[in-house]
């Protein structure tokens, strides 16, 4: 992970986590219900730091995602992993 402030840890963590509960959700098939406020920063965090970085070993590519679907989605879709269209 290199060098990072406290502060930047603790984003880490919470993308981490919000993508994994995501990940149950999808696992039971029920709905996301995230603290959308939440995944909205942690996304916003993930771009920001991950834009920069290779992600061999770590993420996917970012898989397409609606520009408006929740933000949990589209932050499991940057990291990588494949978004069902909401219907």
């Amino acid at each position: 992970m290199g060098s990072a402030t406290g502060a930047e840890r603790l984003q880490i963590r919470l993308y981490d986590l919000l993508a994994h509960g995501w990940d149950l959700a999808q696992a039971i098939q029920i709905p996301a219900r995230l603290p959308e406020d939440l995944a909205e920063q942690a996304l916003a965090f993930a771009q920001a730091q991950l834009s920069t970085q290779s992600r061999t070993g770590r993420f996917a590519e970012p898989r397409p995602v609606e520009e408006t679907a929740p933000a949990i989605d589209r932050l499991a879709a940057f990291l990588g992993r494949p978004v069902p269209p909401q219907l």
